[in-house]
């Protein structure tokens, strides 16, 4: 009995390593907060939907999709807590909360900013292509 759980607990460690995520890791020394985006498709909604803000410690890293990575595409903002700023090119703009933790249905539609608190950022388009694991690493250096 007891070499069957074991195999179990090793099987489960070792199949979890394999599994599917989108990990920040933020490699400078202020603390990061982090908005995501990507297309969601449930048989409840289908769109654009932004979530955030989602801290980052100087030096840590996070997982912040796990499963199945089925979207190909995501989208994500960042600023440190200097007023870094990781942003895209100017394309792709989703809503965000400005000061608090949001989650966001259609949130490349303009009647979502319904109040001051919520504005739109231009984000950055990170391309997994069929990958089991993607990092993001914030660094000084990026603008």
């Amino acid at each position: 009995m007891r070499k069957i759980v074991f195999i179990c607990l090793f099987l489960f460690f070792y199949l979890n390593k394999f599994q599917a995520q989108l990990v920040f890791s933020n490699d400078h020394k202020n603390s990061v907060y982090v908005a995501l985006t990507y297309y969601l498709n449930t048989a409840d909604y289908k769109g654009w939907y932004s979530t955030g803000w989602y801290y980052i410690d100087p030096f840590e890293t996070r997982n912040l999709v796990e499963g199945n990575l089925k979207d190909s595409c995501y989208f994500y903002y960042a600023y440190d807590s200097d007023g870094k700023i990781w942003q895209g090119d100017g394309r792709d703009s989703f809503i965000v909360e400005k000061q608090k933790i949001f989650k966001i249905r259609n949130a490349d539609k303009q009647y979502q900013i319904n109040s001051d608190s919520r504005t739109f950022k231009f984000f950055r388009k990170i391309d997994i292509e069929n990958k089991n694991a993607y990092t993001i690493r914030l660094t000084a250096m990026d603008n």
